[in-house]
């Protein structure tokens, strides 16, 4: 190995136990984070997410609405 570099195959050929170890590492540090918020913190992060579904749904059937009024629009004539 030289100083200061990793070489490509360890980037590419990594072992499988270095992706099981970061998965798990990656759990606790998001457990973690859950378990640091507040009350305040947690209705938040619940509002973002009730929000963020609704803006979803929303624009869902927007697209869906543009898509029959097309549809409905090409079978007039004149």
């Amino acid at each position: 190995m030289t100083a200061g570099k990793i070489p490509a195959a360890l980037v590419y050929f990594a072992p499988r136990p270095f992706f099981d170890a970061s998965r798990w590492y990656a759990a606790c540090i998001a457990l973690w984070m859950f378990t640091v918020l507040t009350a305040p913190g947690l209705t938040l992060l619940f509002l973002g997410v009730v929000v963020g579904l609704g803006v979803a749904f929303v624009w869902m059937l927007w697209e869906v609405e543009q898509v029959s009024k097309r549809r409905r629009n090409s079978d007039r004539f004149g």
